[in-house]
């Protein structure tokens, strides 16, 4: 699978400037784009408009089953299985970037190059996106996350193993501070997190949950 490749090539890529206000309606908007394969799609605005969903699912609560299932099929060839799965997980949830890209691999298999195109599109503007929303040195430049879902792909992308976590406050700003050395090199160091965002939709939803 070209998940780890196709995210670290993304890096070398420059993002494209876009602008708007997240909201639900947006994400709605944005999501039905990038599935009729328009290359216009701002998916910064896509991420970002996911936490103002009633749904919002900051920790893949009621996703991660889903996941799990559609990945266990995927590594057993059974594409059949993990279509279903992916397509009732992306209705639930349209950020989680290698769900787009066993879709991209199942479709591919089964001869739909025009939907493996779209598929591999969606999951490339999701990566995109992420990637190029800091480097992750320092709060001032954190990657800008909205699921704990966002993190892991960057973690595992950049091959750093994880050995602890913090929340942090900068400048009144929340922030993850993941601690950890690389595979390879065996250089020790840490990763920064904007997880405004994600704290933000979290409170939303908790004040709508307050009787």
């Amino acid at each position: 699978m070209r998940i780890l490749t196709v995210a670290i090539a993304l890096l070398l890529l420059a993002a494209p400037a876009r602008g708007g206000q997240p909201s639900a309606a947006a994400y709605s908007e944005l999501v039905a784009k990038a599935k009729s394969g328009d290359a216009e799609t701002d998916y910064t605005l896509l991420r970002l408009s996911y936490a103002e969903t009633p749904d919002y699912d900051p920790y893949s609560a009621n996703s991660r089953a889903l996941f799990s299932e559609a990945w266990a099929a995927f590594q057993a060839k059974d594409c059949t299985t993990a279509l279903a799965k992916a397509d009732v997980l992306l209705d639930r949830d349209f950020t989680r970037i290698p769900v787009h890209l066993i879709r991209e691999e199942c479709l591919k298999s089964a001869g739909d190059t025009e939907g493996a195109a779209r598929a591999f599109a969606i999951g490339k503007g999701l990566a995109l996106s992420l990637l190029k929303s800091g480097d992750g040195k320092a709060p001032a430049t954190a990657f800008v996350v909205v699921t704990l879902s966002e993190e892991s792909f960057v973690i595992t992308n950049l091959g750093l193993q994880a050995t602890a976590q913090s929340l942090i406050t900068k400048d009144g700003k929340p922030y993850d501070m993941i601690e950890g050395s690389i595979a390879e090199t065996g250089e020790k160091g840490a990763l920064y997190f904007d997880v405004s965002h994600l704290m933000e939709g979290m409170n939303r939803q908790l004040k709508k949950g307050s009787p």
